[in-house]
């Protein structure tokens, strides 16, 4: 097992300061013992002695009878009655007489300790014990107690006389005095410890934490978390190292850098003529071209220039093995503008021609439908005809969507043209008309060309069917200026039944609260009642769609539909339970992750722009926060920068109408790059604009506030102000 230098310094001194206490109490233990045996053998050893010399004193007396004589008094019982109770220490006298009857001391039978020592007299004379022999001191265990014990056989054999002497001395329990010394000791111990502990701890501390750091910062490396060490340390080879890997971090940033601008040099080189290429064979493939040699031609120049920016590549990657020169070139600046539009006419053409321009949703049995629309006074045909069969009829069954014409501000003959359009639907599927919902997206102003939308409902009848592939063709037909199709969909268990929720969406310019220039269409197979399902999606619309902006602009046609056909066979969700809760749960996370989508996608973004508040007195403080930083058109300009101008932030805020301590607000900047705290308290923190910076390139950025005045949340999201974005919506109708 590894271990770091800290704890290889800290380990042996513990095991130190746990292993001198033990040695130490089992060694005063073993003494103790000694000495409690010393000082019983010593006092008992004294009393021995005594007694000895009395016994030979009077054992040539003809003393009268012990208890009768008057001379009883110069008696041996009477001399050994005296030295036992002029004699210290504690050692103790038992004197016994003939037929084993005890004449010192006369109340012997009070005291449980002698009569112990006296049964024990009795059970070893009678046993004729050869170990209880006369004139020896020996070690004995009687109980539960260890005894110095001497035996005298005086032999007086007459009647009242001394004929035994019993001496014995208790050797104390050591057990009860280590405890008290082992509570002291523990206690100075532990304190010298816990001193012991700090004191190494910081000492192995000022060693390891350096090296934690560069080790920190190697793992960042690895990670490209480019970030300046300081470790603080005063040893040399650990500073020397420290300088050596702050200057590769720098010369990897700027190899990163020059990596990252090169791969968006390259896509876009590898993009613009593969979308020319496909543009030009759709247009031959079509009979668009009168001068089919033309287009090969072209299609044959970009593939040529493909070939010539993979071979570059290849190229580049082999720099470091190559010696090269920089060679400048003359350029014809008009010729390369007059073959650009050239080779983009083929792109032109795929945008304007291309053949997914509508889709088909359809459900084999009847739905209740779900419907949340549009703010914006001036709605679009298709907002109105989709109300109507939303709120007024029980069930929908099919939803036919065109992109390109919005079919907006077209009046009565623009909502005729939705009628034409359930009819065809009708017709192709076999379902009644005022089951089908209707969308548009694109241009205002223009009416659609109903006929070619009714011939389109026929050709996409035979295209239906439950497969992936369908779905992804269907998210991109909807699409107008979105890069990317959106889609989504999850799974969970309602009574023992797996239920699916699936989406798709359109989004991308007129992007802003409440309800944006979105369609959305979420379709589940949940048995779930008409009243539960339109709750379930107004709950989670306001903390999803709603909080998305990109450009400030609420379009006409914003739309989300929600179908549920009941196939999953789950028991119906009728009221506010635990079944509904698990499925409002799933369609939140659904429209959560779309309504990021769009924002990310936003029209010329470059990055997914993240703003949450945090510790708000009220939801609709935190969302009003939260709102006016995401369409702060500043803020979002210097995302695209990567620039942290927090200034930006705040200020947003203060006009957003809530009110709040700005000198009691936390800004946090985070992304996979890392996260760093930008201000505290109103003031700007000591922070790396380098880091900063770092984190502020990432695709997707996150802005965290957190104000200090409650626990209530909202999340935004939005995009970055781009060039493109005003290119993109220069020419929109073009």
């Amino acid at each position: 097992m590894k271990l770091s230098i800290r704890m290889k310094i800290f380990l042996p001194v513990m095991f130190l300061l746990i292993a001198f206490p033990v040695a130490a109490w089992f060694v005063f233990g073993y003494a103790l013992d000694g000495h409690m045996n010393y000082n019983a053998k010593r006092d008992l050893g004294q009393m021995v002695k005594t007694v000895e010399e009395l016994a030979d004193e009077y054992s040539n007396l003809d003393v009268p009878d012990e208890t009768n004589a008057p001379d009883a008094g110069k008696s041996l019982l009477s001399a050994l009655r005296n030295a036992a109770q002029t004699e210290s220490g504690e050692s103790k006298m038992l004197v016994i007489g003939n037929n084993y009857r005890v004449l010192y001391p006369k109340n012997y039978d009070d005291q449980p300790e002698m009569t112990q020592m006296y049964s024990e007299f009795l059970t070893r004379m009678t046993g004729n014990d050869p170990a209880f022999e006369s004139g020896e001191i020996t070690e004995e265990t009687i109980g539960d107690t260890k005894y110095m014990l001497y035996f005298l056989d005086v032999g007086q054999n007459r009647p009242g006389h001394v004929q035994n002497v019993l001496l014995y001395c208790p050797i104390h329990d050591t057990s009860v005095i280590l405890n008290e010394v082992s509570r002291l000791v523990l206690m100075i111990m532990g304190a010298m410890a816990g001193v012991s502990i700090v004191l190494f701890w910081f000492v192995a501390g000022s060693i390891s934490t350096p090296v934690s750091r560069l080790c920190e910062a190697a793992r960042g490396i690895g990670e490209k978390k480019f970030k300046k060490v300081e470790t603080g340390t005063n040893v040399k080879e650990l500073y020397e190292l420290e300088n050596e890997i702050n200057q590769m971090q720098d010369n990897l940033l700027k190899a990163d850098e020059a990596e990252r601008v090169f791969f968006q040099n390259a896509s876009h080189e590898l993009r613009t003529p593969l979308m020319s290429i496909s543009g030009y064979a759709q247009g031959i493939q079509r009979g668009v071209f009168e001068d089919v040699s033309q287009a090969a031609g072209v299609i044959l120049d970009e593939s040529s220039r493909l070939t010539e920016v993979v071979d570059g590549i290849l190229t580049l990657t082999r720099m470091d093995q190559m010696r090269y020169q920089v060679v400048p070139v003359e350029l014809g600046i008009r010729e390369y503008i007059e073959d650009q539009i050239e080779r983009l006419e083929g792109l032109a053409y795929q945008k304007k021609q291309g053949v997914k321009d509508m889709a088909l949703v359809y459900s084999e049995v009847p739905c209740v439908a779900a419907g949340t629309f549009t703010t914006n006074i001036v709605k679009a045909a298709p907002v109105k005809w989709d109300q109507e069969i939303v709120y007024n009829h029980p069930t929908a069954q099919a939803i036919v969507c065109n992109s390109g014409i919005a079919n907006a501000c077209t009046g009565e003959e623009g909502y005729g043209y939705c009628r034409k359009t359930a009819e065809a639907a009708s017709a192709a599927l076999s379902i009644p008309e005022d089951s089908v919902l209707v969308a548009s997206t694109g241009v205002i102003g223009k009416q659609i060309p109903i006929d070619k939308i009714a011939a389109g409902v026929e050709m996409l009848k035979p295209q239906l069917a439950a497969t992936r592939e369908a779905a992804a063709t269907a998210a991109q037909a909807i699409m107008t200026t979105d890069t990317d199709p959106k889609e989504v969909a999850v799974q969970i268990e309602i009574g023992g039944k797996t239920v699916t929720i699936g989406s798709m969406c359109k989004g991308s310019g007129m992007i802003h609260p409440n309800m944006c220039t979105m369609l959305s269409f979420v379709a589940t197979d949940a048995n779930i009642s008409k009243e539960m399902l339109q709750k379930a999606l107004s709950e989670v619309v306001p903390d999803t769609y709603n909080m998305v902006s990109v450009d400030g602009d609420t379009s006409t046609n914003d739309t989300v539909l929600l179908l549920a056909n009941g196939l999953a066979g789950n028991p119906e969700i009728t009221e506010e339970n635990e079944d509904y809760k698990i499925f409002k749960e799933a369609l939140f996370e659904v429209n959560k992750t779309q309504a990021m989508h769009i924002a990310g996608d936003g029209e010329g973004a470059t990055a997914l722009f993240e703003v949450t508040i945090q510790g708000a007195e009220s939801k609709e403080q935190a969302v009003t926060l939260a709102k006016s930083v995401i369409t702060s058109s500043l803020t979002k300009a210097a995302i695209f920068g990567h620039d942290a101008n927090w200034g930006r932030i705040l200020c947003a805020m203060g006009y957003s109408g809530a009110k709040f301590d700005p000198e009691n607000v936390d800004l946090y900047f985070e992304s996979a790059a890392g996260k760093l705290q930008i201000i505290t308290k109103g003031v700007a923190v000591d922070y790396s604009e380098e880091e900063a910076t770092k984190i502020l390139s990432e695709p997707k950025v996150t802005a965290t506030a957190d104000i200090h005045m409650g626990e209530a949340t909202a999340t935004a999201w939005g995009c970055d102000l781009t060039y493109d974005y005003v290119k993109i919506n220069a020419d929109y109708r073009s």
